[in-house]
């Protein structure tokens, strides 16, 4: 009897065994296929998130590529325009260059010449244009040049008069070495008559022309610039490129070609493409998009003319497809970049499908796992029922309760419990991977408090850096003087530093009731210790100043001194061999009388005004002068200038050329003509500063600004003194 209660104890406790193994192994194969579904979705949803994302990224680097190409050309135009008003603004200053007749010459591609129209193709008209056409035939240097950047273009440079000649260099493609003209082209061509010239006619400014057909019957652009003097018009300077090699040229820059690519103007229009047919190819013939009837397109479209950026799903010629947009900013279009959505979604079903086949092997995995185990407990039943019934009971707790307590362990610290610690000491691989999922827990918990202690000091440091950015901006002046009745002098500033804090500085201040104390410096380095070495710098340079005018009568006065001495001071203790380059100047606001001294520091520029409008220069300086803050016993000399009402200054650093280009003397000459544009009498000190500034910012848009960036403007005004000028003579 007790062998017979000892057998049925043991067939019953071998049975909860077997029964509770297999339990054990359904729920984690369901667990297993749970969690791969889950996965699979997740690596699904989040390869088609980053494929989306892929293609916005490659959108805006395709705008980036054509942004920076249509710049170029606009630029180039312009520049080309400048030059024609230039020559025909000081006509004794040029000498005539001989210009190839295509008439009489053959013309090869990149070969400038001079062009007259059939009406005006006579002796008695030719002679008449004869100095004209001489005094602006120096622009063919300029053309020749402009050929040389954009040899890959198939165009035309063209500076058209509307006299009826033109100088013209045709760009031909790459196997074509002699400019074919059509058969009409000497007997009814005539430039104002083409639909470019009277678009810039009628535009009146710089402006980009509608698609035409070019004498080749090739689809083309331009770029066209009127040019005149004195509010006069003169003609029209145009850059005309046929659509396919702007492409081309864009496209060999190492512009991404997968996909459908193409570019749409403000007006819906495609003007660029990858497509040679279909309802994205580039033509004259283009719909506006707005209006396709592709309802998913013509609404992506509006989106794309109103300067937006996005993503959406859109049918073309009845193809889904995925659509990334991205705009244009120097000429107002915008770029769109299109890829089928099955070859967008396939990555993601195939991420899936691994997940999916993982999970499965998985399930396969633990199929076996079981069998192995339950011929193990078979076998180990045949044992116990020879030994004794104790040894099943024995078997049970040795095979499923170390899986049931991982389990249920591992649940635990899913749900957020990290403090949660597995006990099994079974002494095999589950007892390793409990100990490595206590190591896991322990770590992670670990991390979490570090990146909670990291993110806390960071948000610490941003605080302060913020708070001291705030005290230097601050310390700067921010009230600036503006013109009365009786003139006086009109100022104006502008500073950006390039790290939270920076280096740069300005300050105005007055003496006295005449005189007023204008100083641009820049401090060595960027960051914080420039930031403290500025406000030293200020601090002592200004006490200086008033000192000298409390002490002296302000005839008297070498202000030199005040440079020598604030010099003296940072030397001593300036462990750090930091220095700052300073222009200091006192502007007498009744005589115009600017007293200047030079520490090491950019010239500024001078605009005289002359005949109601400003020539631009540098303000005269000493060839070597020194900075402040490094060498001692320096001896500064004094300059003086005199301005007269409408004169005006600008004081710089050298973030402002550092931004515009490496070459100091190419940069200087850029500022200059940015000067030149901006800087009319009509225009007061705060615009044109502004102006400047926003110029200048086009230069570091797609890269971060490496110096700081200060500029002040000053106007002396004296109405009183023109009145009385005026009365004199």
């Amino acid at each position: 009897m007790l062998f017979v209660a000892g057998l049925l104890s043991f067939v019953i406790l071998g049975s909860l065994s077997l029964w509770g193994l297999y339990d054990t192994q359904q729920e984690a194969m369901d667990n297993g296929r749970l969690m791969g579904e889950a996965a699979g979705k997740s690596m699904e949803q989040i390869t088609s998130e980053l494929a989306q994302k892929q293609l916005l990224s490659q959108a805006k680097e395709q705008a980036n590529y054509v942004d920076r190409e249509l710049f170029n050309i606009k630029e180039d135009t312009e520049y080309t325009a400048a030059m024609m008003e230039r020559i025909l603004a000081h006509p004794e200053e040029r000498q005539p260059v001989q210009v190839k007749d295509p008439l009489q010459e053959a013309i090869n591609s990149g070969d400038v010449y001079l062009y007259y129209s059939p009406a005006i193709r006579n002796a008695e008209a030719m002679n008449n244009l004869s100095h004209e056409v001489n005094t602006v035939s120096e622009i063919t240097d300029t053309l020749k040049n402009m050929v040389g950047f954009y040899k890959n273009y198939q165009g035309s440079f063209l500076v058209a008069s509307k006299n009826g000649y033109m100088f013209c260099a045709d760009i031909l493609v790459a196997d074509a070495a002699q400019v074919e003209f059509p058969k009409d082209y000497f007997t009814t061509y005539d430039p104002r008559e083409r639909s470019w010239y009277k678009f810039g006619e009628v535009a009146g400014k710089a402006t980009v022309t509608d698609i035409y057909y070019d004498t080749n019957g090739y689809p083309a652009v331009g770029y066209v610039v009127p040019y005149g003097i004195n509010g006069q018009f003169y003609g029209i300077v145009a850059f005309n490129f046929s659509l396919s090699s702007l492409y081309k040229a864009i496209k060999d820059k190492g512009m991404n070609t997968e996909g459908i690519n193409f570019v749409l103007t403000n007006e819906g229009k495609v003007v660029l493409s990858s497509e040679t047919t279909g309802t994205l190819a580039a033509s004259v013939d283009s719909i506006d998009l707005r209006k396709s009837a592709e309802q998913t397109l013509a609404a992506q479209a509006e989106k794309m003319v109103a300067g937006e950026s996005g993503m959406s799903t859109v049918t073309v010629d009845g193809t889904d497809y995925y659509l990334a947009y991205t705009p244009i900013p120097s000429i107002g279009w915008s770029v769109g970049t299109l890829k089928k959505a099955s070859e967008v979604i396939e990555p993601a079903r195939e991420s899936r499908a691994v997940v999916m086949a993982q999970a499965e092997n998985f399930a396969a995995t633990m199929g076996i796992f079981f069998k192995e185990n339950l011929w193990r407990m078979i076998g180990s039943l045949l044992v116990i029922l020879i030994v004794l019934p104790a040894v099943s009971r024995f078997a049970a707790k040795r095979f499923v309760k170390p899986i049931l307590v991982l389990t249920d362990g591992v649940e635990e610290i899913a749900r957020g419990n990290l403090d949660k610690k597995l006990q099994i000491t079974t002494g095999d691989e589950l007892q390793t991977l409990s100990n490595s999922v206590n190591n896991m827990t322990g770590e992670l918990k670990e991390y979490m408090t570090n990146l909670a202690q990291v993110t806390a000091e960071k948000q610490h440091i941003a605080t302060e850096l913020s708070l001291a950015r705030g005290i230097q901006a601050g310390m700067l002046p921010k009230i600036f003087p503006k013109i009365t009745e009786s003139g006086g002098i009109e100022l104006f500033a502008v500073m950006e530093s390039a790290k939270s804090v920076g280096g740069d500085f300005y300050d105005f201040y007055a003496l006295d009731k005449e005189h007023i104390a204008i100083t641009m410096a820049d401090v060595s380095g960027k960051g914080v210790p420039a930031a403290l070495f500025m406000v030293i710098s200020k601090t002592i340079l200004k006490n200086n100043a008033m000192a000298m005018i409390h002490a002296h009568p302000v005839e008297e006065i070498d202000w030199s001194e005040v440079l020598r001495l604030t010099n003296q001071q940072l030397v001593e203790n300036n462990d750090e061999m930091m220095f700052v380059t300073v222009f200091f100047g006192v502007i007498n606001t009744r005589t115009g009388v600017f007293t200047y001294i030079n520490g090491g520091h950019k010239a500024p520029f001078i605009g005289r005004l002359i005949d109601g409008r400003m020539e631009w220069g540098v303000i005269p300086v000493e060839k070597k002068s020194y900075v402040i803050g490094i060498f001692d016993d320096v001896v500064y000399k004094v300059k003086q200038t005199q301005l007269n009402p409408g004169d005006m200054l600008f004081f710089y650093t050298d973030g402002v050329t550092g931004a515009i280009s490496i070459d100091e003397k190419y940069s200087r000459e850029q500022l200059l003509d940015i000067l030149i544009r901006f800087g009319t009498p009509a225009a007061s000190v705060e615009a044109i500063l502004k102006d400047i500034n926003k110029e200048v910012s086009a230069y570091i848009t797609n890269e971060a600004q490496e110096d700081d960036i200060s500029m002040l403007g000053m106007r002396f005004h004296n109405f009183g003194q023109m009145a009385n000028d005026k009365a004199i003579h």
